[in-house]
């Protein structure tokens, strides 16, 4: 019998392959599937037919935290409630969902949580309903250097936390890994176990996924390596420091090839079917990770393709002879080097997966997702014009561009070495509360800086890159950044404040808080070089 399904990837093939090389996307791979029939898959080099998608490894990004939910729900639902002797460890997490969250961890980690605004239930942090602010820009430095250990995450998070909320809270909807993150902790704290460990026993071994592991291993066959592009094309990058990190790995620390994701989600997908269509009535794990949101965005987990629907980035377009909306669940995952797309279709018991190596002009597997979606879904014009994904995936990499244009501009201006002399900014800046140190030296006349924060490796402090700060005049310094996580967003100001004393010495360095735009962070200085 024929599908909508059948020739879908191949009569996208031509804008597809155009759609990689504007972005500039090095390998990429597309899977199609509707269960329980044969899956649909194609895979792309160098913006061509062709790749080895069993022996490439892709970096789930943020997808990675739907397994740690995943995680979660099989100790809350499972274990908690089971009277064998092996899991007793776990009961204090019996209920755990409806329960403030800061209750459940101090109950089983020795690591106090002092308490989060609004006080959430475990449900409503899972979700991101409540909880943890972004804090990127808090755990990591600029150029991706993850700075905060286990040990102190909890007391930065509640700190930062309250600094962005205040005591009484007001909380909306916002994404953060640093929720992802508390959960991680927590099942370490309850389980005795390192979260890789506990995920690959309880996770990728019931659902068999041999391929898929939390943290980069030099030993798995299907290597990670990631790209970006940048003036002078498509080239390789190290591994982002994230992949590696015993606190980030949580939220973004999982690899595998594309057999495997699709089996992870076709597990999902089936769960989703089967409490659609009653066949099952015992809770899952779907319903933390699909809870309907009512500002849905990027980041959500729910967009709603329908006449009236805002929420998503791009408008595809509808069938005037059928507006019934259908649901979709969307999840993205991207972190340097790598982009990833997910949506499942209940109604129609498919789900499609774009993955790339590369951090591309513009994120392909967004626009490759939804090209294969304006496909599938025979949608037809808004306004009497049909939306052109690929000329979206052509205005979207012109932007990114004027962006990149920008920001290289921002990052050239003169050093002036009248501006203030090395001898009254050279020392060791702090703020103790997010336990960031910012180290300011002279080296050939110019002035680097070092982030460090409480992270030790084989007892010694983790340093970042250099990076060099430059005399933009007398009141303030540009920090030049190389490669960044998040240039647009958490590291779109690189400028700091300078305040002194009397004597003309710097005492301090202030930055723009990019979450709260009206604050800055500010760094004392400790101690002269």
């Amino acid at each position: 019998m024929v599908s909508r399904f059948d020739g879908v990837l191949e009569g996208c093939e031509s804008d597809i392959c155009r759609i990689l090389q504007i972005a500039g996307t090095k390998k990429c791979s597309i899977h199609l599937e509707t269960i329980p029939r044969k899956p649909r898959r194609k895979a792309y080099l160098d913006g061509q037919p062709g790749c080895d998608i069993e022996n490439t490894g892709f970096a789930w990004g943020s997808l990675s935290k739907m397994v740690v939910i995943i995680a979660l729900w099989t100790i809350i639902e499972d274990f908690a409630n089971s009277d064998l002797p092996e899991y007793r460890r776990y009961k204090p997490l019996r209920n755990a969902w409806d329960r403030p969250f800061v209750e459940c961890f101090n109950e089983v980690s020795n690591t106090g949580l002092l308490d989060l605004p609004d006080r959430p239930t475990v449900e409503e942090l899972v979700t991101h309903f409540a909880g943890a602010p972004p804090l990127n820009h808090i755990t990591m430095a600029p150029d991706g250097t993850p700075l905060i250990s286990k040990e102190a995450f909890p007391s930065v998070l509640c700190q930062y936390t309250a600094d962005m909320y205040g005591k009484l809270g007001g909380y909306r909807w916002n994404y953060s890994n640093g929720n992802t993150i508390l959960v991680g902790l927590l099942i370490e704290a309850v389980s005795g176990m390192l979260l890789p460990d506990f995920i690959d026993v309880f996770v990728f071994r019931k659902l068999g996924l041999p391929s898929a592991f939390m943290g980069i291993n030099p030993n798995r066959p299907h290597a990670v390596r990631p790209h970006e592009v940048s003036t002078e094309g498509t080239i390789p990058i190290s591994p982002p420091q994230t992949l590696s990190d015993p606190l980030c790995i949580a939220a973004m620390g999982i690899c595998s090839n594309t057999l495997d994701i699709a089996s992870f989600f076709r597990s999902i997908a089936q769960s989703i079917v089967n409490k659609i269509e009653k066949k099952d009535n015992k809770p899952t794990a779907l319903s933390y990770l699909c809870k309907p949101s009512a500002d849905p965005g990027s980041q959500s987990l729910n967009r709603l393709i329908s006449p009236k629907s805002i929420s998503s980035t791009y408008i595809l377009g509808f069938r005037q002879s059928d507006s019934k909306p259908v649901w979709v669940f969307y999840h993205t995952g991207t972190i340097n080097g790598f982009e990833c797309c997910a949506y499942i279709i209940p109604s129609w018991r498919a789900f499609l997966i774009v993955q790339s190596d590369t951090s591309g002009r513009v994120d392909a597997t967004d626009h490759i997702s939804r090209l294969v979606l304006q496909a599938l879904f025979d949608l037809g014009p808004i306004n009497g014009q049909r939306v052109s994904i690929l000329s979206m995936a052509k205005q979207g990499a012109e932007e990114r561009a004027k962006l990149l244009e920008e920001f290289t501009r921002s990052q050239t201006v003169n050093d002036s070495d009248s501006a203030i002399h090395p001898s009254h900014l050279v020392g060791v800046y702090s703020h103790n509360e997010y336990r960031q140190t910012l180290i300011v030296t002279e080296k050939e006349d110019k002035l680097w800086v070092q982030w460090q924060g409480s992270k030790e490796v084989d007892g010694q402090p983790v340093l970042s890159s250099e990076m060099q700060l430059l005399r933009v005049d007398a009141t303030r310094v540009r920090m030049k950044v190389q490669s960044s996580i998040d240039w647009f967003d958490a590291w779109r100001d690189p400028d700091f404040m300078l305040s002194r004393d009397a004597t003309q010495q710097v005492v301090s360095l202030s930055r723009r808080d990019p979450i709260r735009q009206h604050k800055v962070i500010t760094y004392t200085r400790s101690s002269h070089n």
